[in-house]
């Protein structure tokens, strides 16, 4: 799976567990496997809770944020990422 791109609007990602669950006005969009995913990648109006976001952090999978029309806005990178080194580097 690698990167995940959630781009509906007004979904909201949330923890079930040890996977995220990605929901939209009541219905389940998707369910993603964390040991399968690198990078998600949040586009517009798309929420996420601080339970999922821990989880992610916990995995060393990094969170970037873009606008609506895909410009970036900015991005969340775990302790345990593997481009910390490469930052830290830079």
């Amino acid at each position: 799976m690698g990167v995940v791109y959630i781009t509906t609007q007004g979904a909201m990602v949330h923890r079930r567990g040890e996977r995220l669950e990605v929901v939209h006005e009541g219905k389940k969009l998707a369910d993603l496997r964390l040991f399968e995913l690198e990078r998600l990648i949040l586009v517009g109006n798309v929420q996420l809770t601080t339970q999922a976001l821990a989880l992610l952090f916990d995995r060393g999978i990094d969170v970037s944020f873009l606008t609506s029309h895909g410009r970036p806005r900015g991005s969340l990178v775990s302790g345990q990422s593997k481009n910390v080194y490469l930052r830290l580097a830079q």
